[in-house]
């Protein structure tokens, strides 16, 4: 096991939900010139920019644990192992495995308390793992993430996927507080389970 983190949001914020993610990735390189090169280059640039000031501005109103988690190396390209939420206690579980064959491989374990997501965002979740079968057949896989605050003081997390015959797939989970930890792993070999969303939601 490598560390964990509990962090929670003060209670004085109350911000309107952002109905998608924050940020824009700029589009892929489709004309091969210098121009085109450099216009891409600064396109991303400024992408990158935008997303470090978005966190610059979140450091004393959240936790610095929750930048940490926005920051974490390795969680591109990251596969679902598991989720689990217990709607009655409102505690939902995120198990991904990340990382790389340079890194080293780990999984992420993020549970969220008082956690509430869309009906839509839940059967998307839902697909997403239940078509993860395997470290090399998935449908879709973590492509990046955000942090944000959210109304009341909770905190919003938003997660995208690249999907492989779809576009990419983005869903929100807020929460009024979060624990994540990393857990050492040996290699992307995903362990079975018959259900990687078991018993919620129904997805068909």
């Amino acid at each position: 096991m490598f560390r964990s983190h509990v962090f929670s949001t003060a209670p004085a914020l109350r911000l309107e939900h952002v109905p998608d993610m924050k940020f824009d990735e700029p589009p892929s390189l489709v004309e091969n010139t210098r121009a085109a090169r450099r216009a891409h280059q600064k396109a991303w640039a400024g992408y990158v920019q935008a997303c470090a000031d978005h966190l610059a501005s979140l450091r004393g109103v959240l936790p610095s644990s929750v930048i940490e988690l926005a920051e974490l190396r390795g969680m591109d390209d990251g596969l679902i192992v598991q989720v689990t939420f217990d709607r009655a206690g409102g505690r939902l579980t995120l198990i991904m495995r990340c990382g790389d064959l340079v890194m080293g491989y780990y999984d992420l374990v993020v549970t969220y308390k008082e956690a509430e997501m869309t009906p839509e965002d839940a059967r998307l979740l839902a697909r997403l793992a239940r078509s993860t079968v395997s470290a090399g057949l998935f449908d879709a896989d973590l492509s990046r993430h955000e942090v944000d605050t959210a109304a009341e003081g909770r905190i919003e997390h938003r997660l995208e996927f690249h999907h492989h015959s779809q576009p990419d797939q983005w869903l929100a989970i807020q929460c009024r507080a979060l624990q994540w930890e990393k857990i050492r792993c040996l290699n992307r070999d995903l362990p079975e389970y018959p259900d990687r969303f078991p018993g919620d939601p129904v997805t068909a």
